[in-house]
């Protein structure tokens, strides 16, 4: 079923929840450090993922990290500690959820996500549905990504200088062109 991988979608997909559980559950500095080395062995290393890609994502996700830093410190009161903690399972998370979505293919994470909901089918819930468009969903983020970097280009191209303008005119620009 994957082309370029020895891998079933399968324990790609259940090794990314396995690992999204485990966070989940570990709330101690120790436990989070036992589980990072598994998740940057087992699913950057063994499925091959590429390094550069996961670097562009730290790039873009930056910003969120660090305002969810100085929401939880300086808004909410929480420690220092709590937030790094809570920072740290963010980035693993989007590590391995990087690692899931670039090693599968739409059609793979649909019928994973099918065989996995198949008993709700008892309940007439429409799992066939669920699956698709969740897949899609995963896949589609990337895509507004490239597209929206293309229309950056193209607008630069024109002689549109985005470091001129206020948040509203990029804005504004950006969904007009879409």
């Amino acid at each position: 079923m994957i082309r370029n991988s020895k891998y079933d979608p399968r324990t790609i997909f259940y090794s990314t929840i396995m690992y999204v559980v485990a966070l989940a559950f570990a709330n101690r500095y120790y436990q989070v450090l036992m589980i990072l080395p598994l998740i940057c062995i087992f699913q950057l290393r063994l499925f091959s993922i590429n390094p550069k890609r996961l670097k562009n994502i730290f790039k873009y996700s930056a910003l969120l990290l660090l305002s969810m830093i100085c929401i939880n410190y300086f808004l909410i009161g929480r420690e220092i500690g709590h937030t790094i903690l809570l920072v740290t399972r963010l980035v693993t998370i989007i590590l391995i959820s990087t690692a899931m979505v670039s090693k599968m293919e739409i059609r793979e994470i649909g019928f994973v996500l099918e065989k996995t909901l198949f008993p709700l089918k008892i309940f007439r819930v429409p799992v066939e549905s669920i699956s698709i468009v969740t897949a899609l969903a995963f896949k589609f983020i990337p895509m507004l990504d490239e597209e929206g970097k293309r229309i950056v280009m193209a607008q630069k191209a024109r002689g549109i200088d985005y470091k001129l303008m206020g948040i509203k005119e990029k804005v504004s620009n950006m969904v007009g062109a879409m």
